[in-house]
């Protein structure tokens, strides 16, 4: 929206499993918390429960190289760390193909699986849906091996990644 040094991109994504009156909640909230945590800014981002926003004076949509990496892990590992990864790995690359292969709407897919020691784990994916098959596949793929490096396992956590925006038709 808007024209020249006054254009605005932006972007909302409600979490795939939440329904519409708590993805609005989370939203119009959100919205909120932005404008007073951000005040006067050419963009921000919020990630929320069940909800993200994203704003910039820069192009947003399709981009797919990493800016960086969030993540929130929980403390307490699991007492059979190679069990747990052996079955948490192939969860999540299930649930990658099916959230990738989601049309221009939805691209998310959530389940679960036996662990360890009768033990089940859950899993939740999804990424923004201007993304193309390929990319939304790959991003996931790269965020299923940080998981399974940076998180080696925790018994549960969360990877949280904004993509680069364009300047001047350039990935920065």
């Amino acid at each position: 929206m808007g024209q020249g040094n006054d254009m605005v991109h932006s972007f909302a994504l409600c979490r795939g499993d939440v329904n519409p009156d708590a993805c609005r909640s989370c939203l119009n909230d959100s919205i909120v918390k932005l404008g007073q945590l951000c005040p006067n800014q050419k963009g921000a981002l919020g990630y929320y429960d069940n909800c993200l926003i994203r704003y910039s004076d820069k192009v947003i949509m399709g981009m797919t190289q990493v800016e960086f990496y969030t993540y929130l892990a929980n403390s307490q590992n699991a007492t059979d760390i190679a069990g747990f990864n052996d079955a948490l790995g192939p969860l999540l690359r299930e649930l990658r193909l099916a959230a990738a292969a989601g049309g221009s709407v939805r691209k998310f897919n959530s389940g679960s699986t036996a662990g360890p020691g009768f033990s089940s784990i859950y899993g939740l994916v999804q990424c923004t849906p201007d993304l193309s098959e390929q990319q939304c596949s790959d991003c996931l793929e790269d965020v299923i091996n940080q998981i399974l490096r940076l998180m080696n396992g925790r018994i549960g956590g969360r990877v949280l990644i904004p993509t680069l925006v364009k300047r001047n038709n350039q990935k920065c």
